[in-house]
């Protein structure tokens, strides 16, 4: 049996860190960016990289299938089936990265052309685009070397692969965009990093499979039914996700203009950024939660879900929050006043939506790892769906902020749907829910938000010490008392030893 918690906390406190870091070097070079290339550009660099996400649709739910069955093959001992696995997934994804290269040589010149002949200035559409399209297909390749060293739970050395990246793409960004090299140097450096970072990540494969030999092979016909029986299933929520998210761009240039994406863009930034360390955060949930099903150990993986589902939400709603009542204004200090007024009231509802999604945050994790997605990626898809249409026409009535307003509403949906489900098929009651996770979280929250509206009107915002002191104020008032609520007895008594333990051993 793997030692869960020892694991998960490594894991977790790993990616956290990964995110942490790469949250600071975002700041920095956002601002750096649009300063250095102007809003135009920003706008247009935008959506060039939402046409190229598309490019993800080809994914098709493969790495995550890959991640979950290799972490089930692993457990069971099939390493034959686990070597089958990857050769068959390493082929397809070398297939789909030529194809993408491919479609955006030929069809992404034209298309940059036909937003805006000159916000590209003298740089090449051409030369852009074939960069970015080998870039995309460097992606792919590395997408499957993660999806197996997660599956060996290497989560800390992924974490040390993209933190360095993130130093290198930093200086990289600053040096380039200095010397004027504008997009170019955009799309160079996203093919340079992404390059160094799957080559560092084949390594750390090969130390954990040194006996795997490197091949391009026909698929083999037993793995890729296992693969299409999960991943093709995902592939429908994935391509409706990814159609929400890249879809948005497109939209707002559409009715509103290139430079209305630019406002949208950064608050989505910021909003996306909370959830994205939460999705980090909570990855190596799935091939633990894989593992232990494949070992029949069906109640431990629902207290697991419990367990650390109060845990997380107990951590990451001050985030959500605190960029809902705070985040207008950090955006006036970090970017512009004109970005706060445009995009402020937008990312108030951004926040809201994965404030609502991080009330779930080991879901998708939990199901994946269970391996029976076929109710949660139909919901997804048509819930998704439906948002796509709709968009639309909120964003000519309302403008950003009714587009922000409408994931919200969606993500409300979601949650109150898969609230049910969890009880109905994986026994996780609603009272337990609500007992053990969620109502123990209206006391911190409550005095957050009161505190929020005491200390508004009484401090400035004018700059980073400014926001940054309230954020401090507000963490201080909400961790003792979601100390006392979240936490049990038993569990406020632990880490009291703990921090006893840990101080003995320093002195």
């Amino acid at each position: 049996m793997i030692n869960v918690h020892r694991l998960l906390a490594r894991n977790t406190i790993a990616s956290f860190l990964r995110h942490f870091i790469t949250l600071g070097i975002v700041f920095y070079l956002t601002p750096f960016t649009i300063n250095a290339i102007g809003d135009l550009q920003y706008g247009l660099w935008a959506v060039v990289l939402a046409v190229a996400g598309y490019s993800g649709l080809l994914d098709m739910g493969i790495s995550t299938a890959t991640t979950k069955l290799a972490a089930e093959f692993r457990s069971k001992g099939k390493y034959d089936d686990l070597n089958e696995l990857i050769t068959s997934s390493i082929s397809l994804f070398t297939l789909f990265g030529i194809v993408c290269f491919v479609l955006i040589v030929l069809f992404m010149p034209s298309y940059i052309a036909s937003i805006n002949k000159t916000a590209l200035g003298t740089q090449s559409a051409v030369v852009i685009s074939a960069l970015i399209g080998i870039d995309i297909f460097w992606v792919f390749i590395a997408n499957i070397f993660t999806g197996i060293i997660l599956s060996f739970h290497q989560f800390h050395m992924k974490s040390l692969i993209d933190i360095t990246i993130g130093v290198a793409r930093l200086f990289a960004t600053i040096v380039l965009l200095n010397a004027g090299y504008g997009l170019f140097g955009l799309a160079l450096i996203k093919l340079a990093t992404n390059v160094v970072s799957s080559v560092a990540l084949y390594f750390v494969f090969k130390k954990q499979m040194p006996n795997y030999r490197l091949q391009l092979k026909k698929p083999d016909p037993a793995q890729m039914k296992n693969i299409i029986q999960l991943g093709g299933k995902l592939f429908y929520m994935t391509l409706a996700v990814r159609l929400s998210n890249l879809t948005s761009p497109i939209i707002i240039v559409s009715t509103l203009g290139t430079i209305w994406n630019a406002y949208y863009a950064v608050a989505s930034r910021l909003a996306t950024y909370g959830n994205e360390i939460v999705y980090s955060i909570t990855a190596a949930f799935m091939p633990v939660f894989s593992e232990l099903y494949a070992q029949d150990e069906n109640e431990m993986v629902g207290e697991l879900y419990l367990q650390y589902t109060r845990y997380v939400i107990a951590l990451s709603m001050p985030m959500f929050i605190g960029v809902m009542v705070l985040g207008p204004d950090f955006l006036g200090v970090w970017i512009d006043p004109e970005y706060m007024a445009k995009g402020g009231p937008a990312l108030r509802f951004l926040a809201l939506s994965f404030a609502i999604v991080g009330l779930q945050p080991l879901l998708g994790r939990l199901i994946i790892g269970r391996g029976r997605v076929g109710f949660y990626t139909k919901t997804v898809t048509v819930g998704l769906v439906i948002n796509i249409l709709l968009s639309i026409p909120a964003c000519y009535i309302g403008g950003l902020t009714a587009l922000a307003a409408l994931s919200a509403v969606v993500s409300l949906t979601f949650f109150a749907i898969f609230t049910v489900y969890l009880g109905r098929s994986f026994q996780i009651s609603i009272t337990d829910q609500l007992l053990r996770c969620y109502l123990k979280l209206v006391p911190p929250i409550a005095v957050f938000i009161l505190a929020f509206f005491f200390i508004n009107d009484r401090l400035p915002s004018n700059s980073y010490a400014d926001i940054f002191t309230k954020a401090a104020i507000l963490v201080a008032v909400y961790v003792p008392v979601a100390f006392m609520t979240m936490l049990s007895a038993k569990e406020r008594s632990r880490i009291w030893r703990t921090v006893a333990f840990r101080g003995r051993q320093a002195g």
